[in-house]
């Protein structure tokens, strides 16, 4: 089935806000709740681009995900070719500190504790059946019920009673990446429905959550950032529709560069690029006024998507069959033993 290239374009969009996020001081450790000048078109910036990681699992939950060997095997063959590669490099040229736990880290990467992204969707593909089969035995209307009794939870629980003995993480958990599954579920099931309220209704509400994210960061509210903050996923839901209320349409080039999302977030948390990404975030930041600043962590964002892009697209042409071959195998295998 060709994917929406609508949708594919939300994607790439929230892709390029992960790495604005990470440019826009969160890789040198600046206190977004200083407020300056300098620091509130920061804020501003962040607000905006904050709703990424949910945006990622609002796709997943919208267009449903079933756990198999196919997609656990595809997640493990673009973080191999990224992890393999610089295991290599570090072998030549940093063959002195080289760690067993780096050769694991290469060939075993869902052990690897460089994002929680990762680790949380893979317990999110490993739940996923049971969400999928709650989801079928209910009603609509049951579902949308249970989804917004989990989001009000969270957010009571980890927003401002602050508990810690739920796991939620500040949204950096499986926990929530189940939650905002859940959300995409429902948008799908009311798809028809939200599609006869207009473009502007859902671009204004999110351009209004931005703008009490940044009254609450001004505030100095501790949960601001949180990913479980109702508003960040109010935000994350209306740029969503924004997109997904379009006429579907298909184009190949779309949907190519969006294939490589998942590929850019992660090259971009592993060493060595997240030491240059920061190094050059702080030189941007130490030598350049605010709208330079912004212009250039904007375009360091383009250049390094077109960057992963390149060498995912590579990894594809290159390693595909390989890949393709070493599946068919093991599916071959895998058939012999359930017959057996």
């Amino acid at each position: 089935m060709q994917r929406n290239s609508s949708i594919e374009l939300f994607r790439i969009l929230v892709t390029l806000f992960v790495l604005i996020v990470h440019l826009n001081g969160y890789y040198i450790g600046l206190d977004t709740h200083k407020f300056n000048f300098h620091s509130f078109q920061q804020i501003a910036v962040e607000s905006l681009s904050c709703i990424a990681v949910n945006g990622f699992i609002l796709i997943s939950g919208y267009f449903g995900i079933k756990l198999s060997f196919h997609a656990l095997y595809k997640l493990w063959q673009s973080l191999i070719t990224i992890y393999v590669p610089l295991f290599i490099l570090k072998i030549i040229f940093d063959f002195h500190d080289l760690q067993w736990s780096d050769l694991l880290k290469a060939f075993f990467p869902f052990s690897t504790r460089d994002g929680y992204f990762i680790n949380g969707y893979i317990f999110l593909l490993l739940v996923s059946p049971f969400i999928n089969v709650y989801i079928s035995s209910r009603t609509k209307r049951g579902v949308v019920i249970t989804t917004v009794g989990f989001v009000l939870f969270e957010f009571w629980v980890d927003c401002i009673c602050g508990l810690k003995t739920f796991y939620f993480s500040e949204g950096y958990s499986g926990l929530h990446f189940c939650i905002m599954y859940l959300i995409g579920r429902c948008l799908n099931m009311y798809s028809k429905s939200l599609k006869r309220i207009g473009f502007g209704y859902y671009l204004g509400m999110y351009f209004l959550m931005s703008a009490i994210i940044i009254l609450l960061s001004v505030l100095k509210v501790p949960w601001t950032w949180y990913y479980s903050n109702i508003f960040m996923i109010i935000s994350a839901v209306s740029l969503f529709m924004v997109f997904a209320n379009q006429e579907p349409f298909h184009n190949k080039y779309i949907n190519s560069i969006a294939a490589s999302s998942l590929f850019v977030y992660i090259l971009q948390i592993v060493s060595p690029f997240q030491g240059w990404l920061t190094r050059v975030d702080r030189f941007l930041y130490d030598n350049m006024s605010w709208i330079l600043y912004f212009i250039s962590i904007v375009l360091i964002s383009l250049i390094f998507y077109i960057f992963s892009f390149i060498w995912d697209y590579i990894r594809r042409r290159v390693m595909g069959k390989v890949f393709d071959s070493i599946e068919s195998y093991l599916n071959k295998f895998l058939i012999k033993v359930k017959i057996q």
